[in-house]
């Protein structure tokens, strides 16, 4: 009787898989400063659709999720051909064309997400071949399509990727080492 009760417990603890569409307007911007100004550069739309599974919910709520976004790294736009270029070759465009956003796993299921609340999201982040695990905090805002964007900041810091700050003029401008990732996600549900 038991055991019974052990695997009915076991199937009620975990939902049905459930696959959400991340949207083509979806965006990531990042900003940074240099010693002289403040800088941003953006993927203005994710350029094609994706998807996240979201899977089980484990003991803690959390919902485990199966997703890997793959961003160009040649899509970002710094309004500026210099530093759009200067970021391209700081980030290795030619050995690492792409920058990867892995999910992990949200706090909760979509299914309880309300608008104006927040959700944290763990997603490993790869950049020129480096990956690093991290914890981003997500705004959620419904609209009437029922679709949900989560809008969350992340700091990075060069130095974590193994990457080194790009520099001009003998070092005399020098970008700083942190990063703020700002990513929009827009999903559907399929």
């Amino acid at each position: 009787m038991q055991l019974i009760i052990f695997i009915i417990f076991l199937i009620s603890s975990y939902s049905s898989p459930e696959l959400w569409i991340v949207e083509k307007n979806s965006t990531i911007t990042v900003k940074g400063e240099s010693n002289i100004n403040s800088f941003s550069c953006q993927v203005p739309s994710y350029m094609h659709t994706d998807t996240m599974l979201f899977k089980t919910q484990t003991a803690d709520g959390s919902t485990l999720v199966e997703s890997s976004l793959r961003i160009p790294v040649e899509f970002f736009d710094c309004q500026n051909r210099h530093m759009t270029k200067d970021l391209q070759k700081t980030l290795h465009i030619d050995q690492h064309p792409y920058l990867y956003i892995k999910f992990n796993s949200f706090s909760t299921h979509p299914n309880n997400w309300k608008n104006g609340s927040k959700v944290s999201a763990k997603a490993f982040i790869t950049i020129s071949g480096v990956t690093k695990q991290y914890t981003v905090l997500y705004q959620i805002h419904k609209n009437q399509e029922n679709k949900i964007t989560l809008s969350g900041n992340q700091k990075v810091l060069f130095s974590d990727f193994k990457l080194k700050p790009p520099s001009k003029l003998g070092g005399t401008i020098r970008v700083k080492d942190e990063l703020t990732v700002h990513i929009t996600l827009v999903l559907s549900k399929y």
